[in-house]
């Protein structure tokens, strides 16, 4: 039995030495991220419009690892939805078309924890904050009464009416990725996050990433 303890604690020691001595090889880098994003709001409310808007963007990250564990990023990408909805006037003479063009910039400030998987794989957690800075044009259209109209959208160059507002917001963000080193600086990312902005809002992305 005090065999088995010796082993034990001779390898547990051992395990110990190596890690110390990885940390002390380890120097920190940076390393910066691109690629195609998908945004995803699970609802979002407009001037009474309720719709769900699901956008493509670039997204760019750049992050710096502190350890060989951890690290801290800073990512942006943007969101823009058009949406419209038709009505008649108050006498019903006529109708008109209430458009909305809503563009958001977001950015997020997280801490992430590696889990290296073998030489070319790891997974990544992460957590944090997410801003996003708001506008919203809100226009107000004449309809052609023709019985050929087909579809109309509704912007400031036909407008009878312009209205604009901005905001910023901020919640939590949470997420998970898989990284694949293909080489020594270079790596690709699959990536998805989870965030309280808005009634909800999920990232996916697919991102070439590069360390120096």
């Amino acid at each position: 039995m005090k065999l088995f303890n010796l082993m034990c604690s001779s390898v547990f020691l051992l395990g110990s030495q190596l890690a110390m001595a990885q940390e002390a090889a380890f120097r920190p880098y940076f390393f910066i991220e691109t690629g195609l994003g998908e945004n995803t709001f699970d609802q979002a409310e407009f001037n009474g419009f309720n719709v769900k808007p699901n956008e493509f963007s670039l997204k760019l990250t750049t992050s710096y690892q502190l350890t060989p564990k951890w690290s801290v990023s800073i990512s942006a990408s943007s969101s823009n939805t058009y949406m419209d909805e038709k009505n008649s006037t108050d006498d019903e003479s006529a109708y008109i078309l209430t458009g909305i063009n809503y563009n958001t910039a977001l950015y997020s400030l997280v801490g992430g924890y590696d889990i290296a998987l073998n030489d070319n794989w790891q997974v990544n957690f992460n957590a944090g904050a997410i801003i996003g800075k708001e506008k919203k044009e809100i226009y107000i259209c004449p309809l052609p009464t023709s019985f050929l109209y087909f579809s109309h959208t509704c912007y400031s160059d036909k407008a009878i009416s312009t209205s604009y507002d901005e905001a910023t917001k901020a919640s939590f963000i949470v997420g998970t990725s898989i990284i694949y080193n293909f080489a020594k600086n270079w790596g690709v990312k699959l990536a998805y996050k989870f965030s309280g902005y808005r009634e909800g809002l999920r990232q996916s992305a697919l991102l070439i990433q590069y360390r120096f």
